[in-house]
């Protein structure tokens, strides 16, 4: 009989660990997973690489939000094979401090990679929109102090579920079980959706923009098209009457 209730709650626990992730720990998931973060790494330090080895290139202020943007997606591809390793070890989650950091360093790297997404679009909404004002509003100081704020505004959020958790001994980790359901409807959802309608607006603005500009660019090539062909036309005719 102890053997029967043994097996039947061992089995109880796999169906429960396969119920929230049916293909997690497959060759396939993991040859995605392992194929994704090696690009993203390789990708992201050519990207500081080449910011940091060229004094032009460091020089740009838009540049500095290109950097902090390419280090937070380098946390994101290094925080990949963390989060592998616990459906490869599924004892892993079986510590309350390797479980929370598993939720910690992917919100942490995701959150500053999303803010300076965001820092991104208003860098360029402040080129394309005041481009005449761009050096005053648009400093390195002012670069900097953004790109903190952001970091410190990712490390805030989430830092939050080491305090606040519903983690508990003998509990799955996997996030329905470890994050409080307020702290996700109410907290994580609602700013990831505030910086998304932020980044959606200031691309719209910038895209009327631009098209106005390319408007008014053609309109002037067209002005002074025909002012060339008026211009060649008088010189023809001045030609004529000389000749004559």
């Amino acid at each position: 009989m102890e053997t029967t209730s043994i097996t039947y709650n061992d089995t109880n626990t796999n169906s429960e660990e396969n119920q929230y992730c049916a293909y997690c720990g497959t060759v396939l998931w993991m040859s995605i997973n392992i194929c994704t973060a090696s690009v993203a790494l390789l990708g992201n330090v050519l990207t500081i690489s080449a910011i940091l080895l060229s004094k032009k290139l460091s020089s740009l202020i838009s540049n500095h939000f290109v950097f902090s943007l390419a280090v937070s997606d380098l946390l994101v591809s290094l925080s990949i094979p963390y989060h592998m390793l616990f459906y490869i070890r599924t004892n892993l989650g079986d510590t309350e401090t390797n479980c929370l950091l598993r939720f910690v360093l992917i919100a942490f790297a995701c959150g500053s990679s999303i803010c300076n997404i965001l820092f991104i679009a208003t860098d360029r909404y402040v080129a394309i929109v005041y481009p005449l004002h761009y050096n005053r509003f648009m400093t390195k100081k002012t670069a900097l102090i953004l790109i903190t704020i952001g970091w410190l505004i990712s490390f805030s959020m989430a830092a939050v579920p080491i305090v606040w958790n519903e983690w508990h001994e003998g509990i799955q980790c996997e996030v329905v079980n470890v994050l409080p359901y307020n702290y996700l409807n109410f907290i994580v959802c609602p700013v990831f959706v505030l910086i998304w309608i932020m980044m959606f607006l200031l691309y719209t603005r910038i895209c009327r923009e631009a098209s106005g500009h390319e408007k008014r660019i053609r309109s002037t090539m067209s002005v002074q098209h025909t002012l060339t062909i008026k211009d060649s036309k008088s010189f023809q005719v001045m030609k004529r009457q000389t000749i004559y």
